[in-house]
C-alpha cells in the first residue's frame, strides 16, 4: 500500500512509520507537495551489506 504523507507529519510518527513499513506499507514523504523521500523495506538478499 502506497501512502503519502508529509514531512512534517513523518517527524512526529517516525516510530509508527517504521513499524508500518516492516508490514509491508509504503510511504512517500512529502516536502512543499513535492516528493522527497520513498520510504520503504529492502528487498532481502542473503548478503548484508554494511
Amino acid at each position: 500500500m502506497l501512502t503519502t504523507i508529509p514531512l512534517s507529519q513523518a517527524r512526529r510518527r517516525l516510530r509508527r512509520l517504521v513499524a508500518l513499513v516492516a508490514k509491508g506499507h509504503t510511504f512517500i514523504i512529502m516536502k512543499n507537495g513535492k516528493p522527497l523521500v520513498l520510504l520503504d523495506a529492502p528487498e532481502p538478499s542473503d548478503k548484508h551489506e554494511q
